[in-house]
């Protein structure tokens, strides 16, 4: 029995799990110098494929989520990118989601991307585009508007995609 079995076993109620799968430019990805796990699909591969979500990431999910599935449970996928959404690193100027067009775009783009690969998927019970924002309402004029305009975008684009599931 792996652990995954042990969980349903342990929580004979569970009827949905989140699953916080999704690095995308995320800071323990980016930390170990190893992008081999982060999704972020990076490179002339992206500009060839036209993914900007790299395929073992896309694998692994299929894999989880069908398990999940066959197990009843209802799966909501998160994204933690932690760089993306704004964390400082030391020394390191990242732009983010909330200010830089260009990434948001990207990431954006890399959701509906998802929504429109898992829209046939049974249990899909929410898109969680961005776990937490790492930016405050203090950090400057018009950050706040900022966020509420990503969030708003990334939303529309998964709703595009799959207008069925929130």
């Amino acid at each position: 029995m792996d652990t995954d079995d042990l969980m349903v076993d342990l929580l004979p109620g569970t009827n949905v799990v989140r699953l916080v799968m999704l690095h995308w430019d995320d800071r323990p990805t980016e930390g170990t110098g190893d992008r081999a796990n982060d999704c972020a699909e990076s490179g002339s591969g992206s500009v060839l494929t036209g993914r900007l979500i790299s395929r073992a990431c896309l694998d692994q999910f299929d894999q989880i989520l069908k398990w999940a599935n066959s197990k009843g449970l209802w799966s909501i996928i998160t994204a933690r990118a932690s760089i993306a959404a704004g964390e400082v690193i030391d020394g390191v100027a990242a732009p983010n989601v909330f200010t830089d067009m260009a990434l948001r775009n990207r990431f954006v783009r890399m959701w509906q991307q998802v929504a429109a690969r898992y829209r046939s998927f049974d249990g899909i019970a929410a898109y969680e585009v961005l776990s937490e924002p790492r930016v405050r309402p203090s950090d400057g004029d018009g950050v706040a508007e900022s966020v509420r305009s990503f969030y708003a975008a990334a939303c529309a684009a998964v709703h595009a995609e799959d207008p069925r599931t929130p």
